[in-house]
């Protein structure tokens, strides 16, 4: 088998007298060493005619080539918040393939001491060198950082936005060729509003040539300090082409949306409604039995990454989307959130070898995830226990919560519609989410689940046990005072409707001789007579992959892309049509902990036309218009309309 590396290179970095740093690979320095700052504003702000190109925005996106300190993002959020417009957000998408340390970025930062506030904030939310997407928030500035840790030849024909702004500071052409070949300026056009402008230091012919082949109209304009002249250049290109495929298209922005209405108070749902209110829009969340109902109202849940040994969109999202979940519990609190660790133990012959390919291989950086002992088990330090009473009140706070069945969803001009068994309006919005967990509507019989009944077991144990959350072929979690948590049973079951959620004691006996099997000391201290359970169902997705994004319309769909029978799409069919507004997060299966807070944001990004915090690759393998096509593709498919 051949070797795999995951993980990203720090720079190797020389630093001046001055507290410069140098990048001893591309022999190119990230910022001058007379006035780093004043070259940021001066260059980038200035090139780009900041703050005036704002003053009338509701949203504003800059993109970056070369994240390195943090400068640029710095000086941004610094002028940002003095000439912020009312209830703006900035966004500031930033490429960087060799993220800079902690402790660097400090050392960096101290050469600016008039951001040392902000430099603090971003050290602060600095995220583990994990290849893939990162997203930062500074919600009381409205500023949103979203880090592709990766190679900008493979960053850019990942992202979907729309720039008004770039900042192409990439090291010297001649020290960094890649970051300015003619793929780099035809993505960048691809992501550009019209009119959108560009500023760089470098004025070589490559980029003057690159940028007006790619339809931006350039100027020479004076330097700062040392070099004599910049570069700006304004977008007047044709109309963006979407790299997506026609049968998972985007939903049509909503940038003035002022509510929306879940479906769904479990985590899913809470993740929606966190990212809308975040935003300051108004959510109404109806539940069949409050907050955290079926499979989120669990005690505690484990928060754990899925590691594949793939450099691949879809593994790369595994993992980051670990990272961010851990990073949003935290922020809620202790209450919410006990970063208690994981010890994964070998459940099978073949985990000894697997945990140490994932370790070699940098699945995660090697602070994240390391051999234990004597090399048979793993260590996650970030991984750990949410509670989810706690952390989705949380997450919910201010929206207006609503206790009721929805028997159906309807469509009533404008707005979407909840009703109950009686016909009767529960609420409405423009837009619906339906986060149902193991629910169901008739919007949602064209998606395909596997249903799992799983029953946890809750004992006391004495001595309590305060260690790191155990997994093995079962997990083991220790909760305040004296009890521990161990499962999960899984059986296949039809659904919701006719299955005995009551707890049997065959299950408890299951997962006690699991723990067992692999933690024999906790086993030994569980109190028998105090054992008591919960029962849930879980929804997953044949595939794996969670359903999240806009509903297509089913009938207008199986008649557009018929030739998928043939194997093809025909170019001329067009984009699938949309349901108006209906939107989806479901089948989150046994990951929904750590899946749903970075889904919820993308759902939240995409309804309001703001750029993605996930690659491309993923969007599309998330949207739920997948099950269509495997209908059209397959006439024996059981679900096909």
């Amino acid at each position: 088998m051949r070797d795999i590396h995951l993980g990203l290179p720090s720079p190797r970095l020389h630093w001046s007298d001055a507290g410069a740093p140098r990048d001893l690979d591309y022999e190119d320095g990230y910022f001058s060493d007379v006035d780093g700052l004043a070259e940021s504003r001066a260059v980038f702000l200035g090139g780009c005619h900041l703050p005036k190109a704002w003053e009338a925005s509701r949203l504003f996106t800059v993109g970056e080539l070369g994240f390195g300190t943090g400068l640029n993002f710095l000086s941004t959020w610094d002028l940002w918040r003095r000439t912020r417009p009312a209830g703006a957000r900035l966004h500031f998408i930033s490429v960087e393939g060799a993220p800079f340390l902690r402790d660097d970025l400090k050392r960096a930062h101290n050469a600016f001491p008039s951001l040392k506030g902000l430099a603090q904030k971003l050290r602060a939310g600095w995220p583990a060198a994990i290849k893939g997407l990162h997203r930062l928030f500074f919600d009381e500035d409205g500023v949103t950082l979203t880090l592709y840790f990766m190679d900008v030849d493979e960053a850019l024909p990942q992202m979907e936005m729309q720039a008004h702004a770039w900042f192409l500071d990439g090291f010297a052409p001649s020290r960094n060729n890649a970051m300015w070949s003619g793929a780099v300026f035809s993505h960048l056009a691809r992501l550009s509003h019209y009119g959108a402008r560009a500023a760089t230091f470098s004025v070589a012919g490559a980029v003057r040539r690159g940028l007006q082949g790619a339809g931006f109209v350039v100027s020479k304009e004076p330097g700062f300090g040392r070099k004599r002249e910049r570069l700006e250049a304004v977008y007047k290109g044709s109309p963006p082409v979407s790299l997506r495929r026609q049968t998972r298209p985007c939903a049509p922005a909503e940038p003035a949306l002022q509510s929306v209405l879940v479906l769904g108070g479990g985590i899913a749902g809470a993740s929606v409604a966190h990212a809308f209110l975040r935003r300051g829009i108004e959510v109404t969340q109806v539940s069949k039995a409050g907050l955290g109902d079926e499979a989120s109202g669990n005690p505690a849940g484990l928060v754990s990454p899925r590691l594949d040994r793939e450099d691949a969109a879809p593994a790369r999202f595994f993992r980051t989307a670990f990272h961010h979940a851990t990073k949003t519990y935290a922020a809620l609190g202790p209450d919410a959130w006990n970063p208690c660790g994981l010890i994964r133990l070998p459940a099978y012959d073949a985990d000894n070898q697997k945990f140490t390919r994932l370790v070699d291989a940098r699945a995660l950086p090697k602070s994240e995830l390391s051999l234990d002992g004597d090399g048979s088990t793993l260590h996650l330090p970030g991984a750990g226990m949410v509670f989810p009473e706690k952390a989705i009140a949380a997450m919910t706070k201010g929206a207006t919560q609503i206790m009721a069945t929805v028997s159906s969803l309807e469509r009533q001009g404008n707005l979407w519609v909840a009703m109950d068994a009686d016909n009767k309006p529960i609420a409405s919005a423009p837009i619906a989410v339906m986060a149902l967990g193991a629910g169901a509507l008739a919007q949602t019989t064209e998606l395909n689940f596997r249903y799992l009944k799983g029953q946890v077991t809750i004992a006391g144990i004495a001595p309590p046990y305060s260690g790191p959350a155990l997994m093995a072929d079962g997990y083991a979690l220790g909760l305040e005072p004296k009890y521990l948590l161990t499962g999960a049973t899984y059986e296949p079951v039809e659904g919701i409707e006719g299955t005995d959620l009551q707890p049997k004691a065959k299950d408890h006996e299951l997962n006690l001789q699991a723990l067992n099997q692999f933690a024999p000391a906790l086993a030994a201290k569980i109190d028998k007579s105090s054992v008591k359970g919960r029962v849930s169902i879980r929804a997953a997705t044949p595939d794996q992959m969670p359903y999240v994004g806009p509903m297509v319309d089913a009938v207008d769909f199986c008649s557009r892309f018929h030739a998928l029978k043939h194997g093809f799409i025909d170019p001329k069919a067009g984009p699938a049509v949309l349901q108006e507004n209906l939107f989806v997060l479901m089948g989150l299966g046994s990951r929904g902990f750590t899946l749903a807070p970075i889904l919820g944001e993308a759902l939240a990004a995409e309804i309001l036309g703001e750029p993605s915090p996930l690659e491309r690759g993923v969007a599309e393998a998330l949207h739920p218009a997948r099950v269509l096509e495997r209908c059209c593709q397959d006439s024996s498919a059981s679900k096909c309309v």
